[in-house]
C-alpha cells in the first residue's frame, strides 16, 4: 500500500502539520481537474459509502418489523393478561374455579382408600415383626 495514499505524508510533513482529514479544504478541485490519483480516491471513498449506506438502510428495514412486532405483542400480552385476571377474580365464579373436577376427585378417593389399606398392611406387618414367641 502506498504510504502517500494513506495519510502518512500528511503526518511526516512539518510545512503540512496544519492538514488534517478533519479539516475541510479551502479549494475544493473539479473533478475535470483531479489527477488519477485523486479521482480513485474519491470513487473509492464514493463506493465505500454507498456501501456503508446499504447496510445501515438493510439493518434498519430489517429491525423495523421486529419493532412493531415487539411493542405489538408486549400491548397484547399486557391486555390479554389483564383481561384474564379480571375475568378470574368475579366474586360469582370462585365457586366453578375453586371446585374439584369429577375425575381428580374420583383418583383422590381411591388414593385415600389405597392409602389406609397400606397402612393398615404395615401395621400388621409390623406386628408380626414384633410378635415374640
Amino acid at each position: 500500500i502506498n504510504a502517500e495514499y494513506m495519510g502518512a505524508d500528511v503526518y511526516t510533513q512539518q510545512s503540512n502539520m496544519a492538514h488534517t482529514f478533519n479539516e475541510m479544504p479551502q479549494v475544493i478541485k473539479n473533478a475535470s481537474q483531479m489527477s488519477t490519483h485523486e479521482r480513485r480516491d474519491t470513487e473509492i471513498i464514493k463506493q465505500l459509502l454507498d456501501r456503508y449506506f446499504s447496510i445501515i438502510r438493510k439493518n434498519i428495514a430489517d429491525q423495523v418489523p421486529k419493532s412493531v412486532i415487539h411493542f405489538l405483542v408486549n400491548k397484547l400480552k399486557k391486555d390479554l393478561q389483564q383481561e384474564l385476571i379480571s375475568a378470574m377474580y368475579k366474586e360469582e365464579l370462585f365457586g366453578e374455579l375453586l371446585r374439584e373436577a369429577d375425575d381428580i376427585a374420583t383418583k383422590r378417593k381411591a388414593a385415600q382408600k389405597m392409602l389406609t389399606c397400606l397402612k393398615a398392611a404395615q401395621d400388621t406387618l409390623n406386628e408380626v415383626r414384633d410378635y415374640r414367641i
